[in-house]
């Protein structure tokens, strides 16, 4: 369930899905160290944690797990003072493993870029208007737990109307009864379509904090899903999406827990409801999931909307083989990508503004401003940026511009996509005046002329 949740389906190699594959196997040495008592296991699984941040930053939020040690020994009546040594061993695996990254960054001479992209992050983090402003960040992350408290709220409550309403319907001929069985299949499957992630959510938190306070349970259950639940609570902060973007990623660990506390609870149930009841309820819960998400991901790729049966056309490139898209999007990476081929070459700088980072890819071509992604920079950052790049690299970049939003879909051409305006950034939440500001100052600067051009992208070449 948790590998249909997102509607683009599956990534061959995504920080995400690395993400989770490392924080599991964390997890994993580290409930083995809790429960044989090996310090060796406390030392690996730091050491994984700290290479996880480099698969995706904030990531260090994952450190929080060290919590689960103190943890065993509470559940143990044992004194905390004892947990010392494995929190030592835990805390030597984590410098070890920031160690060993930044031997290998520096073996391949990747360490400088790593440190600038470091420093990048700190300016983007503190600048109000940026994407990954860290109050932003905290913002979303507390609109995403209401969000995931409010529809969990919604379905208990349409949960708990059918079960006091149930008595109306035991005189009912089994047909009549099977025939309603489709309204919660379609009430389900409506909460499906946009509210997936979220409820998954709901029911992991409800999982996992019913476990953690039920009595007489293995202390062995208790501390993974302990580890389950900060894992659940902490990794989508430092996401610009919040749960949106990570969420899925938090789950891993911790919604199984969901069929783990149903078995646990099944006594109490069936106090109320036969179990006849209960599985139909499961399998109702399971099938809507699946017939929904299984409609989503025929009508969606990775940012390209679309039956996925009408993505028939390539990119011609080959880095993009094995890769099918739709004739019309096919057609303007196509244009572009050749294009920007005749004005550069392999490992020139390129400058692309502002959300177009795939073509540095398609060209072989190095960002200008550090950073191919150019919408994450704030006005500010980016001014930085530039003059810094000014000033190291001798050669002016070419530019491509692009005319239209490519956030998400790839929307309508605009002519006016340059033009400083303060109500763009009321219509589109993606537009940055400052940023535009510094693009069409740089351009002016350094006498930049228009090469080429069609609807959808212009290419600048400097006069200097």
């Amino acid at each position: 369930m948790i590998l249909f949740i997102n509607d683009f389906g599956f990534l061959t190699f995504y920080h995400n899905q690395l993400t989770a594959l490392l924080v599991v196997t964390a997890v994993y040495f580290l409930h083995k160290g809790l429960i044989e008592n090996k310090l060796i296991y406390y030392l690996i699984s730091g050491c994984i944690l700290a290479i996880n941040v480099f698969a995706r930053i904030p990531n260090i939020t994952l450190f929080i797990l060290v919590a689960v040690i103190p943890y065993k020994y509470y559940l143990e009546q044992q004194k905390l003072i004892k947990s010392f040594k494995p929190i030592l061993f835990f805390s030597i695996g984590i410098i070890s493993g920031f160690i060993l990254i930044v031997l290998l960054l520096w073996k391949n001479d990747h360490l400088s870029i790593m440190i600038d992209s470091l420093l990048s992050l700190v300016s983007v983090g503190i600048e109000k208007d940026s994407s990954h402003n860290a109050g932003r960040l905290v913002r979303v992350f507390k609109i995403n737990q209401n969000q995931i408290i409010s529809i969990t709220a919604r379905l208990a409550c349409f949960l708990i109307f059918c079960f006091l309403f149930r008595k109306r319907f035991y005189n009912l001929k089994p047909i009549v009864k099977k025939i309603l069985w489709v309204f919660p299949f379609l009430f389900l499957s409506l909460i499906f379509v946009s509210k997936n992630l979220l409820i998954l959510y709901g029911l992991s938190y409800l999982a996992t904090l019913s476990i953690l306070f039920t009595k007489n349970l293995k202390a062995a259950l208790k501390l993974i899903t302990f580890a389950a639940l900060l894992v659940l609570f902490i990794l989508p902060l430092g996401s610009a999406g919040g749960v949106n973007n990570s969420g899925y990623i938090s789950i891993w660990l911790a919604f199984p827990f969901f069929f783990e506390f149903i078995f646990i609870y099944k006594p109490r149930i069936t106090n109320y409801i036969s179990i006849a009841t209960l599985k139909n309820w499961l399998l109702l819960f399971i099938c809507s999931y699946f017939m929904v998400r299984m409609y989503k991901l025929s009508k969606e790729a990775y940012f390209d909307e679309g039956n996925r049966l009408h993505k028939t056309y390539v990119i011609n490139s080959k880095f993009t083989k094995g890769i099918y898209t739709t004739k019309k999007r096919a057609k303007i990476i196509n244009d572009i990508v050749a294009e920007t081929k005749k004005y550069t070459k392999p490992n020139d700088h390129l400058l692309i503004f502002d959300n177009f980072a795939m073509l540095h890819y398609l060209t072989e071509t190095k960002p200008y401003v550090y950073n191919p992604w150019v919408q994450i920079y704030d006005g500010y950052t980016f001014t930085q940026k530039l003059n810094q790049a000014s000033k190291e690299i001798e050669k002016l970049p070419i530019i491509v511009q692009q005319k239209f939003d490519a956030t998400f879909r790839f929307g309508t051409p605009d002519p006016d996509f340059l033009k400083e305006s303060h109500n763009k950034e009321k219509v589109n939440k993606y537009y940055n005046l400052q940023r535009t500001k510094a693009f069409n100052q740089f351009i002016k600067k350094n006498e930049y002329k228009i090469v080429w051009y069609n609807d959808y992208f212009n290419i600048y070449k400097s006069l200097k």
